[in-house]
């Protein structure tokens, strides 16, 4: 498919963040991600933020 089509695809979903889609070398994929998977992800992103709380190590831009 052309970047086009990726672009058209993009403004018909509009603000939504899902289904997820990505364009790669003329290949759409459109995934839409169960709620286990964002409910692991989420989980996941808070150990990571409370591990470098406790270690001091800068986590993201802003605490640089």
């Amino acid at each position: 498919m052309s970047r086009e089509d990726y672009l058209r695809l993009l403004d018909m979903r509009g603000d939504h963040s899902v289904p997820r889609i990505s364009y790669l070398g003329g290949e759409i994929e459109i995934m839409s991600p169960s709620r286990t998977h964002e409910a692991i992800k989420s989980l996941i992103g808070r150990l990571l933020e409370t591990y470098c709380l406790e270690r001091e190590i800068p986590s993201s831009i802003y605490d640089f």
